[in-house]
């Protein structure tokens, strides 16, 4: 069965994903890219997630908070 993301998005914008599901769901957007491509607010939600070891971003060499703040 492949993930739903598109189902996953709308129960995360309306508040109905637990910790695991939002983990799962952001992990596979930065794994697919896609939150790059996405409003400011999810690719900010990733490198949240990621800083404090709840899922992993590339290593890209880049220091997010220039982008992000500290």
């Amino acid at each position: 069965m492949t993930y739903d993301v598109i189902k996953n998005i709308s129960a995360y914008e309306d508040g109905e994903l637990n910790d695991d599901s939002v983990n799962e769901l952001f992990q596979y957007l930065v794994d697919t890219d896609q939150v790059w491509e996405m409003e400011a607010n999810y690719g900010r939600k990733a490198v949240e997630l990621a800083e404090a070891g709840r899922i992993r971003l590339p290593d890209l060499g880049l220091d997010t908070t220039y982008f992000f703040g500290p």
